[in-house]
């Protein structure tokens, strides 16, 4: 183990020292002097981090090599000993939840052949293809943010080591293909089909928001108040609809509606939330976009990575329209929209529905 301390000439000049200590050499001790004015504490340091690296790799030997001094040693460090060094002095720098995120992604970097690759061999493309893997436009800025995460400190803590965080590549067909993205009924009940009773509040809100177009902040907000006869009227003075139409366009009540209003509005007061968390309310959203997405994955795999829980209304314009065969303007007036420029941005023409209707306007 090498130790780095400062000593005087005896001409009163300082110098920092990095010791090497071996029984098996002789002499047993190999020390190497660095100018203190020339060389500050951290930088000796780094230098003598990679030098022990390199000496228990058997890359290099302090009785048999000198050390360049103009050269910079700490290029030679793999980039997975970077990735450690940084985790023990990073960690008291981030929340919990965050340093867990950031961890799991420096593990992941640390277990690709990529890692083994020096400072100086760092680039942009050294990390393209992980980046990049994932399907998920949200993974792929998780992984460059973790990236650019590590690449700020070691450009901090290493100068001369060149930018090496990748760019995103998202194709526009890809984009479009995401917000061509929806499910059917039958592809609903599949999904509610893995639901089970104990969270049947997930199972009702993912039905509601699928028959009625509604969006999801507004289906946590809503009120037993807002249920008017065959209709639900969207707000009231504690929750401002975000609707795109400046009239209040009721939500009309279907058969499946009415029954899931029925058996969550029981015992309830009209200024009662229909469906009430079990614990905090603030985070309930956010509780039934992961369940969302969780059964998505087991029930629908091939579209985990495109649905969310909004393409539930995009996935309301296509059941308005191709199985309960409303036509655009009555789609746009159900979702609530100021314009059909907006609808039709819901809305994805079916191959197979389009040849039967030009089979059949002949």
């Amino acid at each position: 183990m090498p130790t780095i301390r400062k000593v005087k000439n005896p001409a009163g000049k300082e110098y920092w020292t990095i010791r090497f200590f071996s029984r098996d050499k002789q002499p047993n001790e190999k020390a190497f002097y660095f100018p203190a004015n020339r060389y500050p504490k951290a930088k000796v340091r780094n230098m003598m981090n990679d030098l022990e690296y390199l000496y228990k790799t058997g890359q290099w030997c302090p009785w048999e090599q000198g050390i360049n001094k103009e050269a910079n040693p700490e290029s030679a460090r793999p980039f997975h000993v970077v990735l450690d060094q940084f985790k023990s002095k990073r960690e008291s720098a981030y929340a919990k939840t965050t340093w867990e995120k950031l961890t799991a992604q420096i593990n992941n970097l640390k277990a690709l052949p990529e890692s083994n690759v020096s400072l100086t061999g760092l680039a942009e493309e050294t990390f393209a293809e992980y980046v990049n893997a994932s399907e998920s436009i949200e993974t792929r800025k998780t992984r460059r943010g973790a990236i650019k995460t590590i690449e700020t400190w070691v450009l901090q803590h290493y100068p001369g080591t060149k930018p090496f965080t990748p760019k995103i590549v998202a194709p526009q067909a890809e984009r479009r293909q995401k917000r061509k993205t929806y499910i059917t009924s039958a592809e609903l009940d599949q999904v509610i089909q893995l639901i089970p009773d104990r969270e049947r509040i997930v199972s009702d809100v993912i039905t509601f928001a699928f028959y009625t177009g509604m969006r999801l902040s507004e289906i946590t907000n809503m009120r037993v108040s807002w249920i008017q006869g065959e209709y639900i009227l969207i707000g009231d003075e504690a929750y401002r609809p975000k609707s795109d139409s400046s009239e209040a366009t009721p939500v009309p009540i279907t058969d499946m509606v009415q029954y899931i209003l029925d058996r969550n509005a029981r015992g309830k007061r009209r200024a009662d939330r229909l469906f009430r968390a079990a614990g905090s309310q603030d985070n309930f959203g956010k509780y039934l976009s992961k369940r969302f997405k969780s059964y998505v994955k087991d029930a629908l795999p091939s579209k985990q990575e495109q649905l969310n829980f909004h393409k539930l209304r995009d996935s309301a314009a296509m059941y308005w329209l191709h199985e309960r065969k409303l036509d655009v303007y009555e789609v746009r007036t159900l979702l609530r929209h100021s314009s059909v420029t907006m609808t039709e941005r819901y809305l994805h023409a079916k191959p197979d529905a389009l040849l039967k209707k030009v089979r059949n306007a002949r």
